[in-house]
């Protein structure tokens, strides 16, 4: 589970990814946990993914085009 929270502000192409790896290769094909579109107060962002073998996880935030994201409290779960 990836969970971030965020707050935007014209924010015309902006993601949170996260990518899930198994030594050196990418386990999961669907690796976005969110949109940000345009502009939002602070919300909650969170998506599941069987972990399907993977040992390491890669959150990463993606803006083209400008805007403004901020971001707080980011984790990356991992359930036994």
């Amino acid at each position: 589970t990836a969970r971030v929270w965020v707050k935007t502000k014209g924010a015309r192409n902006a993601w949170v990814k996260c990518f899930l790896y198994r030594g050196d290769e990418v386990v999961h094909e669907d690796v976005d946990v969110a949109r940000l579109p345009g502009d939002s107060d602070w919300q909650r962002l969170e998506r599941t993914w069987q972990l399907a073998g993977a040992d390491r996880a890669v959150l990463q935030i993606v803006m083209v085009l400008g805007g403004e994201v901020w971001i707080d409290t980011c984790e990356v779960l991992a359930g036994k």
